[in-house]
C-alpha cells in the first residue's frame, strides 16, 4: 500500500505515503478529513505521472532555492578558487528567491528577478549574474534530470560594451619610469610589481599579489603565481636582469608575501591591498589613478 490516511486524538489527520524512487515516506497533518483526502489523491495522481518526490514535502526543504545554492557553492570551491563573483551572484538570488523550490523557478520568476535588480547596474553586470545563474541551474539538471527536472526558459540580457582609452607602449614605459621615480626609494617592491604586470598581461593584480617569497625561485629566475582566477597554476621566467633585482632584495621567511610594504617599527613587512596596474590596453583614467606622490605612498 502506498499510502495511509488516519485520525489521531490531539494531532488529526495524518497522511503518511512512500516515496519508492527516494525510499522515503511522506508524513503530512491536516486538521479537515477533507483537505486530508485531496492531499493523498494528489500524491497518487503525482506518483502516476512519475513526479512523486518525497523532498517536495520535507521540513529542511532540500530542493529549495537557497538550499540548493549553497550546495552549489561548496561544490565550485573545490573547482574554482576564487568565487567572490560568483557568491555576490548566487547571494543577489538566494535574497530573491529564498526557499523556493528550485522546480517552481520558471521563465516568468526568472524575468521577475532580473526586473528586480538595481537599474544602475550596467547590462553587462546582469548578464554575468545570469551566466551565473546559467551555471548553477545546469548543474542542477544533471544532477536532477533522472527525476524529471526541466530546465526553465531564460530571458535574454543583452549587453554593450563601451570603448576603453588606452595610452601606446612609450606612454606606458614613461609612466613605469616616473612610478620607479617616486617610489623606488622607498620601496623598489612597488615599482617591480607595477612592471610586471606591464611585462606580463596574463597575470592579474590580485594573482601576483598573493605570490610568496617561496614561489620566487632565485636561482632559475622562476616565479609561480599559484592563487589565479581559474585555479590553474601560472609560472613566468624573469629576465637576466630582473632576477638580478631579486637576488638584490633581502630574502623574506617562505610564507611572507613577496610583494610587501616595508618592514615598520619592528612589525613584518604586510601584503598590499591593491596593486594599480600598468599595461598596454588599461584605461588612461585608471593608469593616472596609480600615480601618487612620494607623500602619498601607501604604507
Amino acid at each position: 500500500m502506498k499510502g495511509s490516511l488516519k485520525f489521531y486524538a490531539g494531532r488529526g489527520w495524518v497522511v503518511q505515503y512512500y516515496d519508492p524512487q527516494e525510499k522515503k515516506r511522506i508524513f503530512k497533518t491536516f486538521k479537515q478529513q477533507d483537505d486530508a483526502e485531496y492531499f493523498k489523491a494528489h500524491l497518487n495522481v503525482s506518483r502516476k505521472e512519475g513526479k512523486l518526490d518525497a523532498r517536495d514535502y520535507a521540513k529542511d526543504n532540500p530542493l529549495g532555492f537557497r538550499t540548493q545554492a549553497e550546495r552549489w557553492l561548496a561544490y565550485r570551491k573545490s573547482k574554482v578558487k576564487d568565487l567572490r563573483h560568483a557568491e555576490a551572484h548566487i547571494n543577489r538570488a538566494i535574497a530573491f528567491f529564498g526557499g523556493r523550490s528550485i522546480k517552481e523557478i520558471q521563465y516568468a520568476e526568472l524575468d521577475d528577478f532580473l526586473t528586480s535588480l538595481p537599474e544602475d547596474l550596467s547590462s553587462k553586470t546582469k548578464h554575468n549574474i545570469f551566466t551565473t545563474l546559467h551555471t548553477f541551474w545546469i548543474w542542477v539538471y544533471n544532477r536532477e534530470k533522472k527525476r524529471g527536472f526541466v530546465m526553465p526558459d531564460w530571458p535574454e540580457t543583452n549587453f554593450t560594451l563601451g570603448w576603453r582609452q588606452i595610452v601606446d607602449k612609450e606612454t606606458q614605459a614613461a609612466i613605469i619610469d616616473e612610478v620607479k621615480r617616486i617610489s623606488y626609494h622607498r620601496n623598489p617592491r612597488t615599482w617591480f610589481a607595477i612592471f610586471l604586470l606591464a611585462s606580463y598581461p596574463k597575470v592579474r593584480p590580485g594573482e601576483l599579489i598573493q605570490v610568496n617569497e617561496k614561489d620566487v625561485n632565485r636561482i632559475t629566475g622562476e616565479m609561480w603565481i599559484r592563487h589565479t582566477k581559474k585555479g590553474r597554476e601560472k609560472r613566468i621566467y624573469l629576465l637576466e636582469e630582473d632576477l638580478a633585482f631579486v637576488n638584490s632584495l633581502p630574502v623574506g621567511l617562505p610564507d611572507l608575501p613577496f610583494f610587501r610594504h616595508e618592514r615598520m617599527k619592528g612589525i613584518p613587512g604586510v601584503p598590499y591591498e591593491d596593486i594599480g596596474p600598468l599595461r598596454e590596453g588599461l584605461p588612461l583614467s585608471d593608469l593616472e589613478g596609480s600615480l601618487q606622490e612620494p607623500g602619498d605612498q601607501r604604507r
